[in-house]
């Protein structure tokens, strides 16, 4: 039995590639001829090669007027999103994806609940000299699995995980996840129902924040009642502007040019080509939850890594089954809510 596999040589492999685009386009006209019987467009097959053609291939025409197929290139006739573009025509819904920036497969992701001791770091090693010579205590139980597209951010995922769970009669006292998974509102939500995330917030993201140099915005003062901020140098905000960014509400605070630009410290304030400083802020509850979950995340309790990834802090996540997963839930000792915490995490899943 011989065995096909693609040219080894780039030339032969592009020459191909413009081959299969060419047959496709000629398939896809005839099919959607007037003269074509109707049936054949509703083959799942036809729909999906059509999905694939205009996604992979543009058809130009040269300047003998002659038509041309070639592959798209991403910077000159721009792809679809990652969320959108077809990876396999055998499965439909597997999608590349990337974690890091050595990490990259095509597939899935999955996220696994899994139940755990709250021992502290510090006694961990007496509980094991311990558990050696008594009768083991009972095991971490997986109690939630969660498969997503793999392009799906893991925060998406956070609120189905925490439904399923308490369906199940299984809400965690505490939850403990990485910290693609949280937000302002989903920490809220969860402490309104009696869970508390244990979680690493995304920290300010402005350039200031992450350079730690110059003022974020910790270091502006809100009164949210007057509807006003007030700077480090002591200027008022001029705009206070309730807005609509990414489906969610926020408000977004401008200072004035004559201030920002006769400032001694603009510099350490702003870079922006319109002269002037704007804060964009969550509504004041928001804002309240998240602070304080900045500042919670300080302790010791939150920095504990080898809890949020269930166990183990691998460097970065393996293909795979057997990929060490961070976990969520532990189930109740008691019909109503679990006292021990439960991690959550996701893993890629090759196709």
């Amino acid at each position: 039995m011989s065995f096909w596999k693609l040219p080894g040589s780039k030339v032969k492999r592009d020459q191909l590639s413009q081959v299969y685009g060419q047959d496709a386009l000629r398939l896809c006209r005839a099919v959607w001829s007037p003269d074509a019987p109707a049936w054949l467009r509703e083959i799942g097959a036809v729909d999906i090669m059509r999905q694939v053609l205009v996604q992979t291939y543009t058809v130009r025409t040269s300047s003998r007027g002659k038509e041309v197929v070639s592959k798209r290139e991403a910077d000159e006739d721009g792809v679809p999103p990652g969320h959108l573009r077809l990876a396999s025509p055998y499965d439909t819904d597997a999608r590349w994806s990337a974690k890091g920036d050595d990490l990259f497969w095509l597939g899935y992701k999955v996220h696994l609940t899994e139940s755990c001791d709250n021992t502290p770091p510090e006694a961990e090693a007496e509980a094991e000299a311990e558990a050696e010579a008594e009768v083991r205590g009972r095991p971490n139980l997986i109690t939630d699995v969660t498969t997503t597209l793999s392009t799906v951010p893991d925060v998406k995922a956070t609120a189905p995980i925490q439904q399923q769970l308490a369906d199940r009669g299984l809400p965690p006292a505490e939850h403990y996840l990485d910290s693609g998974y949280p937000s302002a509102e989903l920490i809220e939500t969860a402490r309104s129902r009696g869970t508390v995330m244990v979680t690493p917030v995304l920290l300010d993201r402005s350039a200031q924040a992450k350079s730690h140099a110059g003022y974020d915005k910790s270091a502006f003062r809100i009164d949210w009642k007057a509807r006003r901020v007030r700077c480090p140098q002591g200027n008022t905000s001029t705009g206070w502007h309730p807005v609509r960014q990414r489906e969610r509400d926020a408000i977004v605070v401008e200072f004035a040019k004559t201030d920002c630009q006769a400032c001694p410290v603009r510099p350490e304030c702003t870079s922006a080509r319109r002269g002037n400083r704007m804060l964009t802020l969550y509504p004041e509850h928001l804002h309240t939850v998240l602070a304080a979950a900045r500042a919670e995340q300080k302790t010791k309790t939150c920095c504990r890594p080898e809890v949020r990834s269930g166990g183990r802090t691998p460097a970065r996540p393996r293909p795979g089954p057997a990929s060490p997963v961070p976990r969520p839930t532990a189930p109740p000792a008691q019909p109503a809510r679990s006292p021990r915490p439960a991690p959550t995490g996701s893993s890629p899943v090759p196709r």
